[in-house]
């Protein structure tokens, strides 16, 4: 019975964590300006330190809005 319990919790683990989405649509298009021009925010541990700042530095250079 035990391991039936173990399965079940890796099932529904992988499949809420390998269906996360994170691209949203947009439906009201004045909004783009707003969202373009507002402040997207990231928590950290420590953004001091040096794997941190690499992830920003990615997350900076990468982050955009894409036609759907």
């Amino acid at each position: 019975m035990k391991n039936k319990h173990v399965i079940l919790t890796l099932f529904c683990f992988a499949a809420f964590t390998m269906n996360a989405n994170c691209q949203i649509a947009i439906l009201n298009l004045a909004e783009v300006p707003k969202i373009k021009s507002g402040t997207t925010y990231i928590a950290m541990k420590d953004p001091e330190s040096e794997k941190a700042k690499a992830f920003i530095d990615m997350f900076k250079s990468t982050w955009t809005i894409s036609k759907f």
